[in-house]
């Protein structure tokens, strides 16, 4: 769930921008992926709440969240 919520809250609330709706499939399937990714790797499955993972998928849910930003000044 962090995948998904960390770009996410940070990309709305704390940077006031908003999400393009029109590749909202490109952004899921893109979050997917990496999750998929990231449970294939052995040492990630066993332990993946320590730090470095949780460090490494916020930093890929900011990452790819802000591909997928219509920037918007309040």
């Amino acid at each position: 769930m962090d995948m998904y919520f960390f770009g996410l809250v940070n990309e709305i609330i704390f940077n006031h921008n908003e999400i393009n709706n029109t590749r909202k499939n490109n952004l899921r399937c893109e979050l997917e992926s990496k999750i998929k990714e990231l449970k294939r790797e052995p040492l990630h499955q066993c332990n993946p709440a320590a730090l470095k993972y949780l460090k490494q998928r916020i930093a890929f849910s900011l990452a790819i969240y802000k591909e997928y930003i219509n920037e918007k000044s309040y």
